[in-house]
């Protein structure tokens, strides 16, 4: 299975004192407008989605209409390579 051209990401990060809701509010908003074509112009492709809003991934495989399989995102990989760096500067020891 070949990987859309495409890959879904947020159009902007959270801003200072805004709050994760208001995120996803805007974030929907674009995925409303985008994922619909970008599904039916992608038959048999797969749909990566870059965020860190994870509910973005479902919202995308719920507007997509695609097979749960073909809405892909990098889960916690993100998350746990920072956590890991953060842990290694602080008991400098070697990743």
């Amino acid at each position: 299975m070949a990987i859309a051209q495409t890959i879904l990401t947020n159009e902007r990060t959270l801003i200072p004192r805004e709050t994760q809701l208001n995120l996803l509010q805007h974030n929907l908003a674009l995925f409303k407008e985008i994922v619909p074509p970008l599904a039916r112009y992608s038959p048999g492709k797969l749909l990566p989605v870059v965020s860190n809003l994870i509910v973005l991934m479902y919202i995308a495989w719920k507007l997509s209409r695609f097979s749960p399989n073909r809405v892909i995102r990098s889960g916690t990989n993100l998350d746990s390579s920072r956590f890991k760096l953060l842990l290694v500067d602080h008991s400098e020891v070697n990743a």
